[in-house]
């Protein structure tokens, strides 16, 4: 069998290359080779997204667990209410206490959108369905403005022992019962902390409904509420 010349063997490698040299530098080259790149840049966020999720979810468990054991203060134990929720509202949990079992309150996390995006919230709501305490997890309002729902600390305290269908004040009075001021110059913000802390008291509501105590279990309920309620006053 005959061999092909060198020099012709060479002259159809020099093709090829000019061939794939010309493509790649073409319009349908350049669009391959950037797809090729996105693929594989989307493959490797993929990966480390997946070696990394269950470690963030980890962190953002213990860190919302710690923020409800700061509201609710000592030992607590939570457990997760079987219920849907319809936005703002994400998830709510039972708080109880760990070494007795006895309802503490509930604990509701919420995401109303603010002024730049959602603020992310854990309500804590006491046994009696008021306001214990809220604690902001998440926010991307503008620095030194619409933070300041959170750095001025008056605003979220005012909220403390309110019920539900909480409302801004009037502009030309101090508020009252049920009623909130809003922060000066964060007026979008301040309404959205308010929507949120309004659905979780809401979710709240739902919760206790669907547990249908008996009457029994609704008058101890009672005594405790009313003792939870003089606690608090003395320990605001």
């Amino acid at each position: 069998m005959s061999e092909m010349p060198k020099n012709s063997t060479n002259s159809i490698g020099e093709k090829i290359k000019a061939g794939v040299e010309k493509f790649r530098r073409s319009v349908f080259g350049a669009a391959a080779v950037l797809g090729a790149l996105t693929l594989l840049m989307g493959l490797a966020l993929a990966l480390v997204n997946f070696a990394t999720a269950p470690q963030i979810e980890k962190r953002l468990h213990e860190e919302k667990e710690g923020a409800i054991k700061g509201l609710f203060g000592g030992e607590v134990a939570f457990e997760y209410a079987g219920l849907d929720f319809a936005a703002p509202v994400r998830e709510a949990v039972y708080v109880k206490n760990a070494s007795s079992g006895r309802l503490l309150g509930y604990c509701v996390t919420v995401a109303p959108r603010g002024f730049s995006g959602e603020i992310v919230m854990l309500v804590a709501v006491n046994a009696n369905l008021t306001v214990k305490g809220v604690k902001i997890l998440e926010m991307s309002e503008t620095a030194g403005i619409g933070t300041r729902i959170e750095s001025e600390g008056w605003f979220a305290e005012q909220f403390r022992h309110k019920s539900r269908e909480i409302s801004i004040s009037s502009p030309y009075g101090r508020p009252g019962g049920n009623e909130v001021d809003t922060v000066a110059g964060a007026t979008k913000s301040s309404k959205a902390f308010l929507e949120g802390v309004n659905a979780a008291l809401e979710a709240a509501h739902r919760i206790r409904a669907s547990d249908t105590p008996t009457t029994a279990e609704t008058e101890d309920m009672d005594i405790m509420d009313i003792t939870e309620d003089i606690i608090d006053e003395f320990d605001g």
